[in-house]
């Protein structure tokens, strides 16, 4: 498992390239914030 910002990090290095600039590192973190984990999801579904 990834810490959070080793996400950050890691979406802003496949973003940007070897060098992460604030732009790249501000769109990975863009990017997360929209993001839910499945198990968030699955919980939010009303049973049956």
């Amino acid at each position: 498992q990834l810490t959070e910002e080793e996400k950050v990090d890691e979406i802003a290095r496949m973003l940007g390239g070897v060098e992460k600039t604030d732009l790249s590192l501000a769109h990975a973190e863009a990017m997360l914030s929209g993001v839910e984990s499945p198990q968030r999801q699955r919980s939010k579904e009303p049973s049956a």
